[in-house]
């Protein structure tokens, strides 16, 4: 079993819906993306070393995401027709996440999980006190925080970014070497 054979069926058991492969150029990566994170609208814009501004700029956003071959895109997609299964969906979503970064991590592939959302391995993160990364080899860099495009990049490999009424799809990906 190769590689994303195995990332595939780790993703699957986290709890992950809909999974492609592709090269890593296929990702879209735009500009425009990282100057929305601008707008602060989830409250980490400076605040998270995976968000913007330190999460880096745009030419080492694209390496990030290009130093890997390959990138397993994926989706996972719950209820979200009252204000507590959307909390519950978000929850249960940032467990999947880190049930596959645990996994990938443990498999010994050479790979990263990247997600919707900021990283929150740390309870705060050093970039609000001053620190340096206290975790940089686990830190987890959120997809829109290094300027991917998740709506053209779904639509452009055929995934549903929209799953139908009363639905929230989360995209995560895992960049990972042959």
């Amino acid at each position: 079993m190769g590689n994303t054979d195995v990332l595939a069926a780790m993703a699957r058991e986290a709890g992950f819906d809909e999974i492609v492969n592709v090269p890593s150029t296929e990702i879209v990566i735009s500009e425009v993306v990282l100057g929305q994170c601008a707008r602060n609208t989830c409250g980490n814009y400076g605040k998270n070393y995976s968000c913007p501004p330190l999460s880096g700029t745009l030419e080492e956003c694209i390496n990030r995401m290009t130093e890997y071959e390959y990138a397993l895109v994926i989706d996972f997609r719950t209820s979200m027709k009252s204000r507590f299964e959307i909390q519950e969906g978000g929850a249960q979503f940032r467990e999947a996440v880190e049930k596959l970064r645990i996994a990938v991590q443990d498999s010994g592939i050479e790979g990263k999980v990247f997600a919707a959302g900021t990283c929150r391995i740390c309870e705060v993160c050093g970039a609000i006190t001053g620190e340096e990364c206290r975790y940089p080899d686990l830190r987890r860099y959120s997809l829109e925080g290094s300027g991917v495009d998740v709506v053209r990049t779904s639509m452009n490999l055929k995934m549903k970014y929209n799953a139908g009424p009363g639905t929230m799809t989360y995209f995560a990906m895992v960049g990972y070497n042959g």
